[in-house]
């Protein structure tokens, strides 16, 4: 377990750690706050990476999470978060020499702190806990503000950090969709643009009325011309009971970067990155669109029930919450999601 103190704001997108040269499977929990008190209790813990194999290097080599595992993640400026990095097996290699006190500076640079750990003993939230000791590892991180990649260590001591959250396991895949042409043209449902309210983000589930419906990417409404981060998950079925969770959501948009057209404008989610999803007739599907920034704007909304459908003979959004903070918060009800849906029908 070790603590982690962002002096900038900064975007997580990938963890390397240090472990036997043999096949090992990771769990990773994070929560707000330091971890100290919090040793053998798991209330308060969230999962940030479900178990996943990893094929360790050995000793004094790092080994990647795989990126495909790993969601890129914020932690904000002036907050403290704790992780738990947890094998099945007695695999993980971290230091106890060398360092000082639990809560002391291990590693630091402009942007972040590492701070002295603990070890923990084979059981999940066990009662064996060994301090001091210093996690190895790397973290690759990028600061909110800039375009470019960086990654922090200490040797190959150093930076184990997730961020405020929860990964999603993913338990269903969406639907795959055919390839198409780069010629192809792509029907469009411009929704609401009223955009009389706005927070981190919209939940908002589409039915596929007529026939099955591949939609192929989007355009949302911000209230800014500046750069915002953007990313989209999806999920087969009603986001009703998944608000504030993290299971079952698969990430079809990774976190992008996007330039922000303004009030009233689309900002355009780029077709490369987004990867397709497929509403059979019938059937509906949920999208999570939600942004690092507080910039998303969507309509207070009288729905949903059937006369407040909003929609055409092919696809129909027919419920809205909006999201107060990123990745997951506070829900509010009844918010219509503003933008474009990009789609095609079979």
């Amino acid at each position: 377990m070790l603590d982690i103190f962002a002096k900038n704001s900064i975007l997580i997108q990938g963890l390397d750690i240090h472990v036997k040269k043999k096949q090992v499977t990771v769990t990773i929990y994070t929560r707000p706050g330091s971890y100290v008190g919090h040793e053998t209790d798991k209330n308060g813990w969230t999962l940030m990476l479900p178990p996943t194999t990893l094929h360790g290097q050995g000793k004094g080599r790092l080994a990647s999470i795989p990126s495909s595992r790993f969601i890129p993640m914020l932690i904000e400026a002036g907050r403290t978060r704790a992780f738990y990095i947890k094998l099945t097996t007695a695999d993980l290699l971290y230091s106890k020499t060398a360092v000082s006190g639990v809560g002391d500076v291990l590693a630091s640079n402009t942007d972040l702190n590492v701070l002295v750990g603990a070890g923990l003993g084979s059981a999940t939230f066990g009662k064996a806990v060994f301090e001091p000791r210093a996690w190895n590892g790397a973290v690759k991180y990028k600061v909110e503000s800039h375009a470019s990649s960086d990654t922090a260590s200490a040797g190959y001591n150093g930076w184990g950090q997730p961020v405020q959250g929860a990964l999603p396991t993913i338990t269903s895949e969406p639907s795959a969709a055919p390839s198409l042409t780069p010629t192809s043209k792509y029907k469009s449902f411009v929704s609401d643009m009223t955009g009389d309210n706005g927070s981190f983000g919209n939940m908002f589930t589409i039915i596929a009325t007529s026939r099955d419906a591949i939609i192929r990417s989007m355009a949302i409404h911000v209230g800014t011309t500046e750069s915002v981060t953007a990313c989209v998950r999806f999920r087969g079925g009603s986001f009703r009971g998944y608000e504030t969770e993290p299971v079952g959501w698969v990430t079809i948009m990774p976190v992008t970067q996007l330039d922000g057209k303004g009030y009233l404008g689309h900002t355009e989610f780029p077709e490369e990155k987004f990867r397709p999803v497929k509403i059979p007739k019938g059937k509906i599907g949920s999208f999570y669109v939600t942004l690092l920034q507080k910039s998303i704007r969507y309509t207070n909304w009288d729905g949903p029930d059937k006369s407040s459908f909003v929609g055409n003979s092919d696809i129909g959004i027919i419920d809205g919450v909006g999201v107060g903070n990123y990745p997951f918060g506070a829900k509010f009800e009844n918010r219509m999601w503003n933008g474009i849906i990009r789609y095609e029908v079979e």
